[in-house]
């Protein structure tokens, strides 16, 4: 009666049957998404897997999911069809029906099965296919190293040997020994061979664990150590090279675990114990060459020849082949093998020279390849040696013949007999990929190549070459007409028939700029061996011969002969600037009449402002560079003037063309004229300079009124300075010989001298006058230079002159003054600026103290200069002393003392050079006590010598230090530490701006800072030097960060320091821009891991990026470090150099230049991602490296 009445009620209850299904079957699909997510993150997070019964139940929840979908869509078709439910009895129950015993089935599903997710089922250890080779000795080796995995207390175990000798198949019998068994829940094997990355190591590993690969690597390590950290496992790790594992970065558990039956262990094999000392290794096993007999067994083994050794034929040829194998195994086996059945004594005696003449730690990579193949792959090797070596003799005779030298007959037959040998050995190889057999040929030409590499002429050394175009920086903007006149010079230079070409135009009409373009267009690709680029107002022989790297020693006419000797037979353009009277070719050595032919181009291109000139020159081709037309003036007008000015009125933009009009079309006028306005804010002022402007130039067509005109545009920007100071600072940087770059601190120097600049603090006087020079730059009265210094044009020179004629005594010129001028300059006893610097005084002359007006004497790189006089101490009025780079070693008592209105006393010696030997300081203990009793000093540069006269220092405070030299510091001498040095001189972190620390013995430069000077910083500090520290080996800071102590460094040289292992503090360097490294040969990484793991590695301000002579260097840095503002990376003298940290999202956008000196190098480099060698390749330079000769130089 029940199941009646339950039938009856099925078409009644439709509606809630449905729902109820519906209801109960979106929870279960909620829970199933719920379940899903957590399978999915055991698999992302731990590598697990759902078990069948979960993957039953989801399947399940699914079906039911798609039953219920079709119930309702059923039922809602009826409703939508009637308005409502049907009345259709026999519809209404089915649905109804197969509702309510779907959620039957619906409501058994809701309890999930546990557990829902386990590992992956995996073999505790695979088998690797191994070769069955018998070698005993290495039997009680692998019982030992068995012993120690399982039963020694061990963590990491090492083992240890030269390569070949079985390392990797006695690892692979490890991890067969434990298949089946269960001492470790998982044994892994994995390879990492030279180059291999951290990414690498982790697939390997994933792969054999059967986990989710996907995500980066730090992603990737999180997800293997989740899985491992609980269980027992052993890693072996394959031909480790380069560097230490970093366990954590590939995800093992660290450190490892070793309790009860939770059993972590690593087996390394490598070739270098200083891996296992990297690596911890506690356990060392070591793998050694097989004895004699067991070598001579093995070898004959894989010969299959039972009675080789006594063969009458070949029997001591293989008893040598043996013994030149050394007991490596791998070898053995491998020439076993190719010598099978090989009865001819001349494939042994191959196979000897083979052997001799390889590389043999490499041999044992090459098993695959035949005895044939190997010999014509030593051929190549040695061809290739022998061209680089023919490559350098040819780049010796070309510099020999530079100093008026010619090769010898035996060089000359020397190289023809490589080129014959190249060609033969070409042909060889070719035959071998046709697959000819060339083994008897290869064996020959390999022996002939040897031979040929023995007698190489052995006083050939290699110095560099010059580069045929050196690129000059110039301020780029396009103008059409200047345009066309380079496209027709560059016309004229390609046409053989012209020889000599005059570019003729007014002064500052452009012509030096045009000269300028000329000389870059050649820097990607010249058809000249040298593009020489002079300037007519300097020596024209020796701009020539230094660019040439001519030796300048010789007197005139023999340098000449030089230049001719060595241009006459070369292609060559010569770009002179400037030229004022007429030049003799042959008296500037230029090799004449010019030769132009399909083999030999020779090309001479001179700017002048006078037709004469062109004339007398008897040039081919003349190019007259006119004056720009309206449009082109305003356009360049508009460029160079303050848009904000510019813009700011109708009546102000209207002038400004009026203005540029007025300018007769000169570059040079245009550009300081539209500076000069850039203050002018009222067009009163626009109006009143176009009425000078008109009257200036009214005579425009008069060539004379040109001239003259020149001036005074530049007059013009001159006067529309800010104040009086600034037109005197412009006005002193004529006193600089023309086309001389000026540095910056050197200005600086003057201006203080001069009085222009007179801040209450030195570190105020060199900010302050760092804002006068950009002042000027900003005017185009300066122009920027290289290595920080600036530059005057010399039209500006000359209109610079011309504005203070009469106003300065300028010598110009170093090296030329000695001790004549001291019956000279005692005449001056009004003179209050003197400057001697860079001349060949051998002593400072006694009449210089009779100058007592003297306010400033600059005395530096006089290097013969060793005392000072007594009678210096006359100089009362003198406030500004330098004697940086003489050789002084003794100052009389009471001399520095008598100058009491001392601001800068310089005695900081900074030059080392060939054939110079500076003398020990010996004045410091008597003058500092006298330093320390002067009242107006703002700054002391000075050496300190020894722990002596640094403890002496340390009595002294509030000295105003600048630069520093400390020197022979003992190796007890404690760096750094405020509470015991001259560095808790609260005056110092003000002043100190350069720090050099030199020729010490100390072990470890300790950064530290107490607890008595807790916020103590060198906040002026912007240069440090650490140079010939031998024992240095690690810079180590305490309690701080590098930055907090140095906030404002920018520039580190680190040379000579042959122990430091790493420079990683330098990451630490936030505003650090210039960092060089040279001749620290310990270093095989530059910077290390990153120590503070909430910071991001990186280089932030870093624009200068140097490497020198490290011969250990393999890497710079891990790939997460990054470079974001680096321009220039430069590597010399690097040859084991294997990566580059860049990444496709690192390589740095403002990067201008990669530098290397070795093609085969950047061809050799590991990417850790695919593409990055074509991002860099754009920006690399190959540059060979100049001798290893040492010069230093003051570099603050």
């Amino acid at each position: 009666m029940n199941s009646l009445l339950k039938q009856a009620a099925y078409p009644f209850n439709i509606r809630r049957n449905v729902q109820d299904l519906i209801t109960h079957t979106d929870d279960l699909v909620a829970r199933r998404h719920d379940i899903a997510r957590q399978i999915e993150a055991a698999d992302r997070d731990g590598g697990m897997i759902p078990t069948h019964e979960a993957r039953q139940w989801l399947d399940r929840v699914e079906s039911a999911r798609l039953s219920a979908d079709t119930i309702r869509g059923r039922y809602e078709q009826r409703c939508r069809m009637f308005g409502g439910c049907s009345l259709n009895l026999w519809s209404n129950y089915r649905i109804s029906k197969r509702a309510a015993e779907r959620l039957a089935i619906v409501r058994s599903y809701e309890v999930v099965p546990s557990p829902i997710t386990i590992d992956p089922p995996t073999l505790a250890a695979v088998n690797i296919l191994i070769e069955s080779v018998q070698i005993h000795s290495q039997e009680s080796i692998l019982e030992e190293a068995l012993r120690c995995i399982t039963e020694g207390p061990s963590a990491i175990i090492g083992i240890c040997g030269p390569g070949g000798v079985g390392k990797t198949h006695l690892l692979k019998r490890i991890n067969n020994n434990f298949v089946g068994d269960s001492t470790f829940r998982l044994v892994i094997f994995v390879t990492a061979t030279r180059g291999c990355s951290v990414q690498t190591i982790q697939t390997q590993i994933m792969e054999r664990i059967n986990l989710n690969r996907d995500g980066d690597s730090v992603t990737r390590a999180n997800r293997i150590v989740r899985f491992l950290k609980a269980k027992s496992f052993l890693l072996l790790v394959d031909d480790l090279w380069g560097g230490e594992l970093e366990m954590g970065s590939v995800g093992i558990p660290y450190p490892l675990k070793n309790e009860g039956q939770l059993k972590q262990k690593v087996v390394i094999t490598t070739r270098s114990p200083t891996i296992c000392e990297l690596m911890n290794v506690t356990t060392h096993v070591k793998v050694e060459v097989l004895e004699d007999d067991e070598a001579r067994e093995l070898f004959m083994e894989y010969n299959g020849h039972k009675g080789l050794y006594s063969d009458p034929h070949i029997g001591d040829l293989a008893k040598e082949l043996v013994k030149e194998l050394k007991g490596v195994a791998s070898q053995l086996i491998h020439f076993g093998k190719e010598m099978r059945g090989r009865k001819d004594p001349k494939r042994w005696e191959d196979a000897i020279f083979v052997v001799k003449t390889s590389d043999t730690t490499h041999l044992q990579d090459e098993d695959q390849l035949s005895l044939k193949g190997t010999i014509v792959r030593n051929l190549k090797v040695a061809t290739e040696n022998m061209l680089a070596r023919s490559n350098e003799v040819r780049q010796k005779i070309e510099i020999a013949e530079r100093n008026g030298k010619t090769p010898t007959n035996g060089v000359i037959s020397w190289l023809r007999r490589v080129d014959s040998i190249t060609s033969s050995a070409e042909i060889i190889c070719g035959q071998h990929q046709l697959n000819l057999d060339v083994s008897q040929s290869a064996a020959e030409k390999l022996h002939e190549v040897q031979e040929c590499l023995d007698n190489q002429p052995s006083d050939i050394v290699v110095d560099v070459l010059q580069t045929p175009t050196e690129y000059i920086p110039i301020q780029s903007f396009e103008l059409r007409s200047q345009n066309i006149v380079l496209q027709d010079a560059l016309r004229y230079i390609a046409d053989d028939s012209v020889e000599m070409i005059g570019i003729r135009g007014a002064a500052g009409v452009g012509k030096t700029h045009i000269l300028k373009k000329i000389n870059n267009s050649f820097h990607e690709h010249s058809d000249f061996q040298f593009v020489i680029f002079v300037t007519a107002s300097r020596n024209i022989r020796e701009q020539i011969a230094r660019r040439l790297g001519i030796n300048q020693d010789d007197r005139d006419a023999k340098l000449v002969t030089r230049i001719s000797k060595f241009l006459e037979k070369r292609s060559f353009l010569l770009l002179v600037d400037d030229l004022r009277e007429i030049l003799d070719p042959k008296e500037a050595g230029i090799p004449f009449p010019l030769r132009n032919s399909s083999e030999i181009r020779q090309k001479v291109v001179f700017t002048t402002r006078s037709e004469h000139i062109c004339g007398q020159m008897a040039v081919s081709k003349k190019i007259k560079v006119t004056c720009l037309e309206q449009d082109e003036a305003i356009y360049l007008f508009r460029q160079n003037v303050d848009m904000g000015i510019l813009h700011s009125s109708p009546r102000i933009e209207e002038l400004a063309n009026t203005l540029a009009k007025e300018l007769s079309g000169l570059p040079l006028a245009l550009i300081t004229t539209a500076r000069a306005m850039s203050s002018r804010h009222h067009p009163t002022g626009w109006e009143d300079a176009i009425r000078e402007m008109h009257d200036l130039f009214r005579h425009k067509d008069n060539p004379l009124n040109m001239e003259k005109g020149v001036y005074q545009p530049i007059k013009f920007s001159y006067d529309s300075l800010r104040n009086d100071t600034l037109k005197q600072c412009f006005l002193t940087c004529s006193m600089w010989p023309v086309d001389q770059n000026i540095r910056k601190d050197e200005l600086v120097q003057c201006w203080m001298g001069l009085g222009l600049v007179d801040e209450p603090n030195i570190r105020s006087s060199y900010n302050e006058a760092y804002k006068l020079i950009c002042d000027l730059e900003a005017a185009c009265l300066l122009e920027s230079g290289p290595n920080n210094d600036v530059k005057m044009q010399n039209v500006i020179r000359d209109t610079a002159l011309w504005i203070s004629h009469g106003k300065w005594v300028v010598h110009t010129g170093r090296n030329s003054l000695d001790a004549n001028i001291a019956r000279v300059i005692q005449r001056f006893i009004a003179v209050t600026y003197l400057d001697l610097s860079w001349n060949k005084l051998e002593n400072i002359p006694e009449e210089l103290c009779s100058l007592t007006n003297l306010e400033y004497l600059n005395l530096s790189y006089n290097f013969s200069i060793s005392e000072v006089p007594k009678c210096l101490g006359f100089l009362i009025k003198l406030k500004f002393l330098y004697l940086q780079g003489t050789n002084i070693k003794t100052i009389p008592d009471g001399v520095i003392s008598s100058l009491t209105e001392l601001q800068v006393l310089d005695l900081l010696n900074m030059y080392f050079g060939e054939g110079i030997t500076m003398s020990p300081v010996e004045y410091v203990p008597t003058i500092l006590p006298e330093l320390g009793a002067i009242n107006n000093l703002k700054e002391v540069d000075i050496v300190i010598e020894g722990s002596f006269q640094y403890e002496l220092l340390s009595q002294c405070c509030n000295l105003p230090l600048r630069l520093v030299a400390l020197r022979k510091m003992e190796q007890s001498c404690a760096l750094f530490r405020l509470s015991e040095s001259i560095f808790q001189d609260n005056l110092l972190g003000t002043t100190l701006n350069y720090l050099e620390v030199s020729d010490s013995d100390m072990n470890v430069i300790e950064i530290f800072r107490g607890a008595e000077a807790p916020n103590y910083c060198f906040e002026a500090l912007k240069k440090i030097e650490l140079f010939n520290l031998k024992m240095l080996k690690h810079i180590k800071c305490f309690r701080l960060s590098p930055h907090d102590m140095f906030p404002s460094l920018s520039v580190l040289r680190v040379s000579f320091c042959d122990r430091l292992k790493n420079i990683s503090c330098t990451m630490y360097l936030s505003k650090l821009q210039h960092l060089e490294v040279s001749y620290c040969n310990s270093i095989t990484q530059a910077f290390g891991h990153n120590m503070n793991k909430s910071t991001v590695p990186t280089f932030p301000c870093l624009r200068y990026l140097s490497f020198a002579y490290l011969d250990g260097l393999e890497k710079i840095c891990d790939s997460d470090v990054t470079f974001p503002q680096l321009e220039t990376l430069k590597f010399t003298g690097c040859p084991n150099l294997m990566s580059l940290p860049f990444k496709k999202g690192t390589v740095p956008l403002n990067l201008r230049e990669l530098q290397l000196e070795d093609v085969k190098l950047w061809k050799n480099l590991i990417w850790e991602e695919e593409g990055v060698l074509d991002l860099l390749e754009p920006y690399l330079k190959i540059k060979v490296s100049p001798p290893t000769t040492c010069l230093r130089h003051k570099t603050s």
